[in-house]
């Protein structure tokens, strides 16, 4: 039975966090305690539900290729190709982040010199996501999968090698790069060893749960005023020790939160919810193309311009206004398109979703290295 309430919160931890993405992405007005943990948030949920100290070092590599870059690449792939064609009859020009206009070639360049897809953002979580499963296994191996004092020590020493390298500017790449990866997997791996030690705790007290969050609230309100934010995409961070407590506040905010909501009645805002928590990467994939069907919708309606949609997000005037139907129509569109084209075989198996078929290769790759 705990298992199953453990289950439940991690649902509305992922819903939660993955509303917050959007909403960062959708209008910048909240950005200032949004960009304080959302992506650390991410890391962590995954580091927790890896079951990493399972898995021997080759798994990893294999089955978190499926589950991670093979998604990646085909989604970044397909997408760049159908804003390529697009763009070839004078449908729509799409303009990057940085304002330009890419070519085709220099899009597929993109996707794996800098681990970025400028037409669908958000996918260089995945590439980091899996060096944070790399780096993390590499800690595990060399404290024998144990999670104890060596693990700590690797996982922290790799840390600060990551703000090393960011203050020497050894990071060839905007999304992605060694100093991103060494400094993610801290997050990755606390979500990890939550799962080995914090699980042991006894059932969490209510009050305690209320005082934390009031605790958490403070703090965001007080790093909001220093300006403190930290944005893992672009390494934009600050000290090891200021990140730590900061993302950790949002964390422990999105934990106590989501364990609160365990204890609720309203049963139809659980169960949706939990069905935004379980399509997440669905919506990380699509919520950019969800913004694009709610600018027209916005166009149909005289409020905006048609042309708004050849932005990755929606300018800021439009947004700041209309964030909240953004938001709805952006998640619901991810979560539709996510249901029905996962039904096909051959995009559930690019998707990163076919786990009993990457089981069944990684058998055959272990016969034939033995």
């Amino acid at each position: 039975m705990e298992n199953l309430k453990r289950i439940e919160w991690v649902d509305y931890y992922k819903a939660i966090a993955i509303l917050l993405v959007v909403i960062g992405h959708a209008t910048g007005r909240f950005n200032g305690v949004i960009y304080q943990f959302h992506v650390a948030a991410f890391f962590f949920i995954s580091g927790y539900l890896s079951g990493i100290e399972k898995k021997s070092y080759d798994q990893v590599i294999v089955l978190k290729f499926f589950n991670l870059l093979l998604p990646y690449i085909f989604y970044c792939v397909c997408g760049v190709s159908l804003f390529a064609i697009l763009q070839h009859y004078n449908v729509l020009k799409f303009i990057s982040a940085w304002g330009t206009i890419p070519s085709w070639t220099e899009n597929i360049k993109h996707i794996f010199s800098t681990m970025y897809c400028d037409w669908l953002g958000a996918t260089w979580f995945l590439t980091s996501l899996f060096f944070a499963y790399i780096l993390s296994k590499i800690c595990l191996l060399l404290d024998k999968n144990r999670a104890g004092v060596v693990y700590i020590l690797s996982v922290l020493f790799l840390y600060n090698m990551g703000y090393y390298y960011h203050n020497m500017g050894i990071n060839p790449v905007y999304f992605g790069g060694i100093a991103q990866y060494c400094i993610i997997q801290l997050y990755f791996s606390a979500g990890h060893l939550y799962r080995r030690w914090g699980d042991r705790v006894k059932k969490d007290n209510k009050k305690i749960i209320l005082l934390l969050i009031v605790i958490n609230i403070t703090l965001f309100a007080i790093f909001k005023k220093k300006g403190l934010v930290m944005d893992l995409a672009s390494t934009s961070v600050n000290t090891p020790i200021k990140d730590m407590v900061i993302a950790g506040n949002g964390i422990c905010f999105l934990i106590c939160i989501s364990k609160l909501l365990e204890r609720i009645r309203f049963d139809k805002i659980k169960e949706g919810m939990r069905y935004i928590g379980k399509n997440t990467f669905g919506i990380l994939i699509y919520h950019f193309f969800g913004f694009k069907i709610a600018s027209l919708m916005l166009s149909a309606f005289g409020v905006c311009g048609w042309q708004v949609i050849s932005l990755l997000c929606p300018p800021a005037e439009l947004a700041d206004v209309w964030w909240p139907l953004y938001l709805v129509i952006s998640v619901a569109f991810s979560m539709l398109i996510w249901h029905l084209t996962t039904k096909i075989q051959v995009i559930k198996f690019m998707s990163g979703l076919d786990n009993d078929r990457y089981k069944k290769i990684y058998k055959k790759y272990e016969d034939i290295i033995q």
